[in-house]
């Protein structure tokens, strides 16, 4: 009974162990058809051919590589013959600048290999900084005329870029802003160039708008040739400066002024004409007249000194309105009086006829201008010559701040400007055969001036020798 026991207990122990261990075969054929049905299929079909090998898909997108390329690079560790990417050249976008002080540019660098990962320290730097400075962006700031090298720098690499600094011309000035002298005085000028480290070449030239006053060298030397004004200018290049000069009659130490100051202007002369009728000049009959009744009031007359504008046919100034000016401040300079300057008239219709006077309306001399005219127009008529009159004439061109015009005529009113009366005699109309009487010959242009000699007398109350 004992044997039959342990046999059976031996018998359901095999049996229990063969049960097992075909659980376990079950449970492994079931793991290996999961993996199996895992594995991705390169064919469309079911069947699978033993020769089907597995290969992996290229990537569709850029996206796509630039992952794997990442998952790559974070998968594969670096190795001793890994080695980062650096410049084997540096390059600046200009190799020469000019610019003008204070203008700026920013240099551009250029690098070859023309991807390189990173940010590279590049150092930047002057060769003369009162020329032109750099920053670290590369910013070039032109300071002063001259030039300089701006040297960009990294690592072993350089470039270099040569900078020249222009300085324009922006102005000039004239050592002097107005001059005063005497007949056959000189002064240099110089001109001054704004700013004077310009870079920019220049040459001066310099010119008088009235050479017969002032006369003016290529060197700047201004010397006064005759009593009036002139206007001195230099130009250099765009840009142009003037100097205004007042000559004053450099009166001889020998010559004595007497009493009473009479200046006498002969119209017209050199390059100013006259009128001219019957074959006769009117710049010559004036100057005919001037002299007579220079020389008749220096004869008669103990306590008078007289001066001419002009002895010959000649003109004061290249310009009409400064030739005129130049007649009265020739007056101004002597201290006259008075000042008549001698005319004669014409009219378009030739058939006017008589004697008459221009003054000026100004308050300061317009009574003074009345009497004087009046006395040599009475004078004249006694003459035989009809007295038209005093007239005013008002200017078209010249006017106060307020819009009130000035006389017309130079002698008017440039005379009432200093202070003194000037007037002008219309001796007769020379166009008109009626008048041709009273200028026919020098007798009779020489009774014209001892008519106007005797109303300077009356008027000034001179004393006769």
């Amino acid at each position: 009974m004992g044997s039959y026991l342990k046999t059976s207990e031996k018998r359901r122990s095999v049996i229990a162990f063969t049960g097992l261990l075909c659980i376990i075969s079950i449970l492994m054929c079931a793991c290996a058809s999961d993996l199996e049905m895992e594995q991705p299929s390169t064919s469309t079909d079911a069947y699978e051919s033993p020769e089907s090998t597995t290969v992996q898909e290229e990537p569709s997108t850029i996206a796509e590589a630039d992952a794997q390329s990442d998952t790559t690079a974070e998968t594969e560790p670096l190795t001793e013959n890994t080695v980062e990417a650096v410049p084997d050249g540096l390059y600046l976008d200009q190799n020469t600048l000019s610019l003008n002080a204070g203008e700026v540019y920013g240099l551009q660098i250029t690098w070859e290999p023309e991807y390189l990962p990173g940010e590279l320290e590049v150092r930047w730097s002057s060769t003369d900084e009162t020329v032109a400075v750099v920053d670290d962006q590369g910013r070039v700031t032109a300071i002063g005329a001259g030039s300089c090298s701006i040297t960009a720098v990294c690592g072993t690499l350089s470039a270099l870029c040569e900078v020249h600094v222009l300085v324009p011309m922006t102005g000039i000035v004239l050592s002097q802003q107005q001059l005063d002298l005497k007949t056959g005085e000189s002064v240099s000028l110089t001109v001054d160039i704004m700013p004077a480290d310009t870079t920019d070449s220049w040459s001066a030239a310099w010119s008088s708008d009235n050479p017969s006053v002032a006369s003016v060298s290529q060197e700047g030397t201004v010397t006064a040739v005759s009593g009036g004004t002139a206007v001195i200018s230099v130009s250099v290049g765009n840009f142009t400066a003037s100097c205004p000069v007042s000559v004053t009659e450099n009166i001889p130490a020998e010559t004595t002024v007497t009493g009473r100051v009479v200046v006498l202007d002969p119209g017209h002369g050199g390059k100013y004409d006259g009128a001219y009728y019957f074959g006769r000049h009117e710049e010559d009959m004036s100057l005919k007249v001037g002299q007579f009744c220079k020389e008749y009031l220096e004869e008669h007359y103990s306590d008078v000194t007289v001066y001419l504008t002009r002895t010959d046919d000649t003109h004061l100034s290249e310009q009409g309105e400064p030739d005129r000016e130049a007649r009265v401040q020739f007056a101004k300079d002597r201290n006259a009086d008075i000042l008549v300057s001698l005319h004669f008239n014409v009219t378009p219709e030739h058939n006017a006829s008589g004697c008459l006077a221009f003054i000026s309306k100004e308050a300061n001399v317009n009574a003074a201008c009345t009497s004087l005219a009046n006395s040599i127009l009475a004078r004249l008529s006694a003459l035989g010559l009809q007295n038209l009159g005093t007239f005013l004439k008002d200017s078209d061109t010249h006017f106060d701040a307020s819009g009130r015009p000035y006389d017309y005529y130079g002698i008017n009113r440039h005379s009432a400007k200093w202070g003194f009366p000037g007037i002008i005699i219309e001796h007769c109309f020379m166009d008109n055969p009626a008048d041709e009487v009273y200028i026919a010959d020098d007798g009779a242009l020489q009774r014209l001036a001892i008519a106007d000699a005797l109303g300077i007398a009356d008027y000034l109350g001179l004393t006769a020798k």
